[in-house]
């Protein structure tokens, strides 16, 4: 094969010998030996190559003895590739010539026919003389695999074999030719003339001697020629087959047998279609005969085995001729392992095209990593498509925002050639940043060099956002935007830790909406909202850069701020008393609030957020004791407060718990008939001790706690069923009036829950009086009319309790289906003196008799109250002046005692 441009002559003083050898190599006339080409089109099969060629290496030039794939017959000696094959006794490949500097700029790799892959087997006879190489040649940069190199190794000791046979048969014919041309000469002495007399006989026995043994010497190479080509045929990396013109095995080697599961008696002569599925033996007919047309042919088929299991094959064909008669030629190479990196890679590439995660592969070298492929996800998540980004750095997706920490993971790993993960933001075609987790990977190749990076882009963005929105909601209020609870404690230590280094005092401050539940459960949550959230804002106008405003709740706010002075700013405490009480504009309505304050001081107060927080709340319920919309700073003396209050509450929800609650009633006296017309009963708690804890110590409680539900309902049970007991025992006909707090008569049971009362107590409907609060109804008017109206069908009396100290709409109360207006006693306890008070229930009386209701005022204790009220037409009375709350079984006696029955 043509190659390098020197090759030193070898430099041996063997040279001379080795070319005589050549020389009578090259003599012999087997250009057209129909073995040989077999041979090197077999190599060629073998190897997957367009040319094979067996070479001789002369003194000036090289020739080619037998050649697939090219019409050349020499080439000059300084162009020849096997020279270099000459100089080993091993396989000579070169995967890439224009790389190797022996041959980069060799005519025929610079010119035509362009080869760029080399490899050659030496042809060394059997007293060791190199001749040649069998070689293949290819125009493209490759290498042989292992099976191959061990093909071609075998087919280069094969042609040596096969040149040698020959090389024996031309020595012996000229011989022969030489022994019949002595015989014909008859000049000579003597000696010479005795020796002709005996010299037929000798030379002809000599001759045949010779003849004889060369022969046998022939027969054994041709018997080691066969035995050779068998272990050839059987080395071979797959199905060997050698079919006739009709597509019927002829020759096979083993891997054949193996493969279908039959005896050489079973394959010869039998047609190779036989062994596919019938549906593919005219797909595999067509192709044999393609191969006797064309040349060569190829196909892949499932090769079937006796026991009726299949396994994929490549079958490449190619026609050969013997003694005039054209045969096919092939191997069969098991693809199996193929078919399954086949199906592995369309599985892979399936599973990258339906990715939701973004893949992009990158080309790595000179220090840029460029991109070479992108998924549809890609495409998806960033805007750009596969042809706008192919060829840039990814890095553009980074935009102008490259100075992001985690990208020192993703920097550090194309460094060092490793994997790294980071969380980063990129940006979309439109401009949009998006959040995505990415990983990068190396890729490398059979020498483990780094050739390809790979990124996997997850979109994070979604999640990223719900993982602030839940850091912000774990943080801040979601109705008001302010700090809560979580916050506001960071905020305090911080605040606390800046007084620490810089000195000055840390100001906690609890603001507490007077009266808002009250708001809340009258008027609505979304009123109640709407109220929250405009009070922020006013308070958040009146504080600094530096403060902190928080709601950990409910109705109250809380102010963080640090002074530098150990003083608390009350100028600001009391313009946050003013703003909140300012008239707040809410639909129809217009409502004005108060707020309690209760501060603590850092340090003085407590050195931690929990002390001042609880010291805070401890100074805002004195606030409130002391008769709300006030400041109190904190004293060491309220914790006991604060703590006796706790402890209140824990009782009061053992008292619910165990029942450890009575009912007194008070009775309500007609004006005109100085008969009793109805009972309020009322409610009491005596505690273990037998002490009692008076309404207005337990019944605010109640409320914040939400007791007063459960409570409520105990009241009402035991109230009617004391009044069936009096009716029972013959007591007057009078109905007993029972409170219901704002949160029960919001309650969708309510209707439900007063039905079931009166049924099991027996109780008829007309000897209950039900007392609300204005509040209690005002809230959702449509919906409060019905529930209303539902109570009247069930035969109760309504009451509206402390008339004119809460949201009176009188547009509202003409709709209402009430029966009885009660008069509070704040109007009544100072009527004689105070004329405002006199003038509201003078003014309460008129309107109830003007919507032709009953009126009746609460707390008259004195002769004069009850004059007043006489003068003014009043239409019932209830207080001490008449008699104090009763247990149930005072109730009688004293009724009857009084003359009211």
């Amino acid at each position: 094969m043509t190659g390098a441009s020197s090759d030193s002559r070898l430099n041996s003083d063997g040279e001379a010998a080795r070319l005589e050898v050549v020389e009578q190599y090259r003599k012999l006339r087997i250009e057209q030996d129909q073995g040989l080409s077999e041979l090197v089109g077999l190599a060629a099969q073998v190897c997957d190559a367009p040319m094979a060629l067996i070479t001789l290496v002369g003194e000036e030039r090289q020739w080619f003895k037998a050649s697939f794939g090219t019409f050349m017959e020499e080439t000059a000696r300084e162009a020849s590739f096997c020279v270099h094959t000459l100089t080993c006794n091993r396989l000579l490949i070169v995967p890439d010539t224009r790389q190797d500097p022996r041959f980069a700029e060799n005519p025929l790799v610079v010119g035509e026919p362009h080869i760029v892959f080399y490899a050659g087997m030496p042809l060394i006879d059997s007293n060791g003389v190199h001749l040649g190489a069998l070689c293949v040649v290819d125009y493209k940069s490759r290498d042989l695999t292992t099976t191959q190199r061990e093909a071609l190794r075998s087919l280069g000791q094969y042609a040596m074999t096969q040149l040698e046979i020959r090389y024996e048969l031309g020595r012996l014919e000229r011989r022969l030719t030489a022994s019949e041309a002595g015989d014909g000469d008859g000049s000579g002495s003597r000696d010479n003339n005795e020796k002709r007399a005996d010299s037929p006989t000798r030379h002809l026995s000599e001759a045949l001697e010779r003849e004889a043994s060369t022969r046998l010497e022939v027969e054994r190479k041709l018997r080691n020629e066969r035995d050779f080509s068998d272990q050839l045929i059987n080395s071979l990396p797959g199905i060997f087959y050698l079919l006739d013109k009709h597509g019927r095995m002829v020759r096979w080697n083993r891997a054949a047998e193996l493969a279908t599961g039959r005896s050489g008696n079973e394959l010869c002569g039998r047609p190779a279609t036989d062994f596919f599925a019938p549906e593919e033996q005219m797909r595999i007919k067509a192709s044999l005969f393609e191969g006797l047309d064309e040349g060569y042919t190829y196909v892949e088929a499932e090769l079937r085995h006796r026991d009726g299991s299949s396994c994929p094959y490549y079958f490449g064909s190619r026609r050969v001729q013997h003694d005039g008669k054209d045969y096919i030629a092939g191997l069969g190479i098991d693809i199996s392992a193929r078919r399954a990196i086949e199906d592995r890679l369309r599985l892979w590439e399936r599973a990258i095209e339906a990715s939701v995660d973004a893949i992009v592969i990158t080309e790595h070298g000179g220090g840029d990593n460029v991109i070479v492929d992108v998924n549809p996800a890609f495409e998806r998540i960033t805007g750009y498509t596969r042809e706008e980004v192919l060829g840039r750095d990814p890095r553009f997706l980074q935009g102008t925002n490259d100075k992001q920490v985690e990208l020192e993971h993703i920097r550090h790993a194309l460094r060092d050639l490793s994997e790294g993960v980071a969380v980063i933001r990129n940006y979309r075609k439109d401009g949009k940043p998006f959040w995505n987790s990415m990983k990068v990977a190396p890729v490398r190749d059979a020498h483990g060099t780094v050739t390809h990076f790979v990124g996997i882009i997850s979109d994070i963005t979604a999640s990223r956002y719900y993982q602030e929105q839940l850091e912000y909601r774990s943080n801040h209020d979601v109705l008001t935007g302010l700090a809560n609870r979580n916050l506001l404690r960071d905020r305090l230590w911080q605040a606390i830790a800046y007084a620490q280094r810089y000195g000055g005092s840390v100001t906690t401050v609890l603001i507490d909406l007077d009266h808002f539940k009250l708001i809340n459960e009258s008027l609505g949550h979304q009123v109640g909202d709407q109220l929250l959230l405009d009070l922020s804002k006013r308070l958040k106008a009146l504080l600094g850069e530096g403060d902190t405003l928080a709601r950990p709740g409910g109705d109250e706010f809380m102010l963080v701020r640090y002074e530098p002075s150990e003083k608390v700013n009350i100028s600001l405490l009391r313009d946050m008393l003013t703003e909140v009480s300012k008239p707040i504009q809410l639909a129809d309505r217009e409502l004005i609030l108060t707020c309690s304050l209760g501060v603590s001081v850092y340090p003085q107060d407590g050195e931690d957020p929990d002390t001042l927080l609880r010291n805070a709340d401890a100074a805002m319920y004195q606030a409130k004791e002391a008769g709300r919309n006030n400041i109190r700073v904190f004293k060491s003396e309220m914790n006991a407060q604060v703590t006796e209050r706790l402890n209140l509450q824990t009782r009061l929800r053992r008292a619910v718990d165990q029942g450890d609650f009575e009912l007194v009633y008070q009775p309500q006296i007609d004006l005109l008939t100085g008969s009793v017309v109805g009972l309020e009963a009322l409610l009491r708690w005596r505690l273990e001790t037998g002490e009692w804890v008076p309404p207005d110590a337990f019944i605010p409680i109640a409320e914040e706690t939400g007791l007063i539900v459960p409570i409520g309902e105990w009241v009402l049970i035991n109230a009617c069923q004391q009044n069936y007991h009096w009716q029972r025992a013959g007591f007057p006909a009078v109905p007993v009036g029972v409170n219901l707090s704002a949160r029960q008569f919001s309650d969708p049971e309510l209707l439900d829950r007063v039905r079931r009362v009166l049924s099991q107590t027996g109780l008829d409907g007309s000897m209950l009086e039900v007392e609300l609060t204005e509040s209690a109804f005002m809230h959702n008017v449509e919906e409060g009319i019905n529930t209303l109206n539902a109570l009247k069908e069930l035969g109760a009396r309504l009451a509206v309790d402390d008339f004119g100290t809460g949201y009176s709409n009188l547009s509202y109360l003409k709709r209402f289906p009430v029966d009885l207006l009660k008069i509070d006693q704040s109007f009544v306890r100072d009527i004689t003196t105070d004329p405002g008070d006199a003038a509201i229930t003078q003014a309460v009386i008129s309107l109830g008799h003007s919507l032709n209701l009953k009126v009746i005022a609460e707390g008259v204790e004195t002769l004069e109250q009850h004059e007043f009220l006489r003068k003014h037409a009043c239409d019932q009375l209830q207080g001490y002046y008449f008699s104090p709350p009763l247990l149930a079984r005072d109730v009688p006696a004293v009724i009857r005692q009084q003359g009211w029955a």
